[in-house]
């Protein structure tokens, strides 16, 4: 009587850790399921406020900044003449680009007016928050008119894993998924950045060639799906 007693008592202690843990497993999956809302919620209101207009500023900013008679054009004329002083005492000169998020923006369209007299060695991308279009027009033809080298294009993301773990503010997903969910027009738009568009094969890649021209697209499709293959990676951080 002793032993059934025993037994009798255990079976109401499984019972409910069974449903303390069916009961946690509900709640988890509420709470995903709530902040997922939460965050479409978010990008709509983003994308619809002020968001969207100052995303835009800030792109339209870079490539002032950086085209013409902007602040870089200064800059690379500065750049050659010291080039020019350092080769008449048999020295050379370096150009190593680094940029990281926005940065990437402002790159791109530095290298558009980077020529033969100042040519830049290398252009590193941490976490770049420029689409995929984007990254090719000018990245791929820097590529392809040798304003960068071979070889010398180099693209550092985070895995999806840990770029889902960033969050800002109360978004539960990092900037490179509100950029692209909602900043960019039209929303998703694939980002360099983002480790879940560069993995090959992803429909996202074909997808870019439809918005460039046919006398560009392939090159410089394949010139960045190349760079990106190569350096896709947390280790690189």
């Amino acid at each position: 009587m002793q032993q059934q007693g025993r037994l009798r008592g255990a079976i109401p202690v499984a019972a409910r850790g069974s449903a303390l843990g069916r009961a946690g497993e509900f709640l988890g999956g509420a709470l995903d399921k709530l902040q997922t809302a939460y965050d479409q919620a978010f990008e709509v209101a983003a994308g619809g406020t002020l968001g969207k207009p100052i995303w835009t500023q800030i792109k339209q900013n870079a490539a002032t900044a950086a085209n013409g008679t902007g602040v870089t054009r200064l800059l690379l004329e500065a750049l050659q003449g010291l080039r020019a002083t350092l080769a008449e005492d048999g020295l050379e000169m370096e150009l190593h680009l680094v940029g990281h998020s926005v940065g990437a923006i402002f790159l791109g369209h530095i290298l558009d007016d980077i020529g033969p007299e100042v040519p830049a060695d290398s252009a590193t991308l941490l976490a770049p928050a420029c689409t995929m279009a984007f990254a090719t027009r000018h990245y791929g033809r820097a590529l392809e008119r040798a304003a960068l080298p071979t070889g010398g294009l180099h693209l550092h993301a985070l895995s999806d894993e840990n770029e889902r773990a960033e969050t800002v503010g109360p978004y539960g997903n990092s900037l490179l998924y509100l950029v692209s969910r909602a900043l960019e027009s039209p929303r998703k738009q694939p980002l360099t950045g983002l480790a879940r568009y560069l993995e090959e094969g992803n429909p996202a890649l074909a997808a870019i060639a439809q918005g460039i021209t046919a006398g560009e697209k392939r090159p410089g499709l394949n010139a960045i799906k190349a760079a990106l293959s190569a350096d896709c990676s947390d280790a690189d951080l």
